[in-house]
């Protein structure tokens, strides 16, 4: 019995591999694909109190990722938009000035068709950042062409990323070592950032560097890249500005030098160009996938009018709900009743709650802020928010689904707003029940 559980941690370690490779091998629409990561997952909880040694969950982050790279992405088909936008600004051209079809007539290339025909939004312009387009087109610059080969060094300049950023982070926190593992081997931000290729891992470190940094400049320019690879940065500004000592002379410096970033970034594209505002309006209004109380309201809308009123929920009465949702917390927090980390996750999780479109990547953003806030709602987001690619599935009632998964989520607020706290103590997981 004691051999056995010296041997857990490496047992579950080795197990844990075996499930994220397996995954890679169905079908996002299929049944296995839901039971292989709830089991996996139980593998990730299960390594942190099994008091899994530092370095050997260092070492299985690095394998975890590698093991992505031999697998061509299949949970998302945006990957496809990210190699089109890139070649597009590698030949000079902005992604928010063409449409695919109006690109496709301009730039002679014997895969764009093929491309085109993969696009899962082929008559719009683009809706990522400046600062996204710029990766996507790096991997040109460094010589690659076929997809194939954009994907495997998009890949690799995620892995560089993340490394020094973890490394940044890992160093900084030093209280907090174990808690920036959990995030890191946490199997929706390995899939969907190595597998998914989404890059809502860069937003998540460096919105965590701008929360630890003491320094103003350093604060600003993080949070200002933060907001550029994800416009929803801008929802935490405020409260990292309120927390100064100096209030309104820091909240002065560091607000002008995070716009000034964001804005440096920016401008070459979006206010040269207006097709980036023409999409985004479009995504908001005319979008959408695993809601949770827009669907409720759908549903009412539906019995009680005959249609599905989207313009309207969508476009005014969320966005009204969100804006006195944000109003209340940031008084709380005015108040001190409230920490900075507490308010920004109430933020994001109240975001998303209230979205008409919640991808399973998004779920990234309020579970980065684990490390500085443990809580179980944005922790058993990560899991069942993968039962969302059962939409997919035509052979199942979707709509069981997203109760499963928001059941989940929502037992897990339940133990939040009770008081059940998690703690590492000394490198081991700990339920703490009040």
């Amino acid at each position: 019995m004691l051999y056995f559980t010296k041997i857990k941690p490496y047992l579950g370690s080795l197990l844990y591999v075996f499930c994220v490779g397996l995954l890679l091998f169905f079908q996002r629409s299929s049944v296995e694909l839901q039971v292989f990561y709830v089991l996996g997952f139980a593998l990730y909880l299960g390594l942190f109190f099994w008091r899994t040694p530092l370095q050997v969950l260092l070492a299985l982050a690095l394998v975890l990722r590698v093991v992505c790279f031999f697998k061509m992405p299949f949970l998302s088909d945006d990957f496809y938009r990210f190699y089109w936008d890139g070649y597009l600004l590698f030949n000079g051209i902005s992604p928010y000035a063409l449409i695919p079809s109006e690109a496709l007539q301009v730039l002679p290339h014997s895969a764009l068709p093929e491309i085109y025909s993969s696009l899962n939004s082929p008559n719009y312009y683009s809706v990522y950042t400046p600062l996204n387009q710029v990766l996507f087109a790096l991997p040109f610059y460094l010589g690659v062409d076929t997809l194939q080969e954009f994907v495997f060094t998009y890949r690799l300049l995620f892995l560089c990323l993340e490394i020094m950023l973890f490394r940044l982070l890992y160093t900084r926190l030093k209280t907090t070592k174990f808690l920036l593992l959990f995030l890191a081997l946490n199997p929706l931000l390995i899939l969907e950032t190595y597998n998914g290729l989404h890059i809502e891992f860069l937003m998540a470190y460096l919105l965590l560097i701008a929360l630890s940094n003491k320094k103003n400049k350093a604060k600003a320019l993080s949070i200002g890249l933060s907001a550029a690879t994800k416009l929803i940065t801008v929802l935490a500004i405020p409260f990292l500005f309120w927390r100064e000592k100096k209030l309104f002379k820091n909240a002065i410096r560091i607000g002008l030098a995070g716009v000034l970033a964001l804005f440096l970034i920016t401008f070459p594209f979006l206010f040269i160009e207006s097709g980036f505002f023409t999409s985004l309006n479009l995504y908001f209004q005319s979008f959408e996938f695993n809601a949770s109380l827009y669907f409720i309201l759908k549903e009412i809308g539906l019995l009680a009018l005959g249609y599905n009123p989207i313009a309207t929920v969508g476009g005014y009465l969320l966005p009204c709900v969100f804006l006195l949702t944000y109003s209340f917390v940031f008084v709380r927090y005015t108040q001190k009743k409230l920490d900075v980390f507490t308010a920004i996750l109430m933020v994001f999780l109240s975001y998303y709650f209230l979205s008409t479109t919640v991808h399973p990547w998004y779920v990234i953003i309020p579970f980065s802020l684990f490390v500085f806030k443990p809580n179980f709602t944005a922790l058993f987001w990560t899991c069942t928010v993968f039962f969302s690619y059962q939409y997919y599935n035509v052979n199942t009632v979707f709509v069981y689904w997203n109760i499963a998964e928001y059941s989940v989520v929502g037992f897990g607020m339940f133990l939040d707003f009770r008081g059940t706290r998690m703690k590492f103590d000394n490198g081991r997981l700990k339920i703490i029940s009040v």
